[in-house]
């Protein structure tokens, strides 16, 4: 079986996986980092360093510089952080991270059987997430490469706590200099969310299949990104990104993710990574989203 074989077996084939469930771990759908959200989302061919344990831990055989990354935001009454490096050990690329969101005075509301409504009880409710990755890839050639990512998730809401265990996997594919294919299936093995070892599964996290391609022109100086994203009982949806370094140091952005428009800003000072984005909700009633990320190259 030659090399197109093997890249188009994997991406043909997943897609049939894509299977449903319920809303259990929705915090990890808004993604990690502010460079990718000022493209639009779209970072399945492109995340080339410790981003990668999110967006396709494939890619992290073609990353070479050991960093750790950082990044905080707000966005619906929810704040989220995410943090992740990227490691050499034994020559081989190890990526660590976490995502966290939590929201505290939630109103609780109970079931008036008298009235047949719900109200407010008074009493206040706090929810906390957290997904942990473990990931790291390895080559099948110079220009293929093969990841996974373990991932443990745990989301409490006052003193009520599940946690589930899941796996993704990804293929990422260099195409002569300047085109990279990407394929990521995230949830593969769905993480059951229990309450404990023994108890029944309460949600499952969703498969979601993702496929994206990138291209660079110009002598890198403009890189374009596209990615197709792939859930049973939700319309297809394609996200788009483009990124131009004006100068060496400084880079804009600018994205597409369904209804929602981004722009975003980097600035890169030797090891120094800050990464900013705007993410406009055509909704009239959403509020604006602001991410800021930071990065150091070890």
């Amino acid at each position: 079986m030659n090399l197109f074989s093997i890249l188009l077996l994997f991406i043909f084939s997943f897609p049939f996986l894509v299977y449903g469930s319920n809303n259990a771990g929705a915090f990890i759908e808004n993604g990690i980092q502010a460079r990718a959200s000022g493209m639009g989302m779209s970072h399945v061919s492109i995340a080339q360093n410790s981003d990668a344990i999110y967006w396709n831990p494939a890619l992290l055989s073609f990353s070479t510089s050991p960093e750790v990354r950082f990044m905080g935001t707000k966005a619906y009454e929810t704040h989220y952080v995410s943090m992740q490096g990227l490691f050499t050990i034994m020559g081989h690329p190890i990526g660590v991270g976490i995502i966290n969101a939590y929201m505290d005075d939630i109103k609780e509301t109970t079931y008036d059987a008298t009235t047949s409504r719900y109200r407010v009880s008074g009493n206040t409710l706090f929810y906390n997430a957290t997904a942990s990755y473990l990931a790291s890839s390895f080559h099948i050639l110079d220009s293929l490469s093969i990841g996974t990512s373990l991932k443990y998730l745990q989301e409490r809401v006052d003193h009520y706590q599940t946690f589930g265990i899941g796996l993704d996997v990804g293929m990422a594919y260099i195409l002569g200099e300047h085109i990279t294919l990407g394929a990521n299936v995230q949830n593969l093995i769905q993480p059951s969310m229990k309450r404990s070892l023994s108890s029944a599964t309460i949600d499952t996290v969703p498969t979601l299949f993702k496929l994206g391609g990138s291209a660079s022109f110009f002598y890198d100086r403009l890189l374009t990104s596209m990615d197709l994203n792939l859930r049973k009982n939700r319309t297809a949806k394609i996200t788009m990104g483009l990124e131009y370094w004006l100068t060496k140091p400084f880079a804009i952005r600018v994205g597409l993710n369904k209804d929602i428009m981004s722009l975003g800003l980097g600035l890169h000072l030797d090891s120094l990574m800050i990464d900013f984005a705007w993410n406009k909700p055509a909704a009239f009633y959403l509020e604006d989203i602001y991410k800021i990320s930071f990065a150091y190259q070890l």
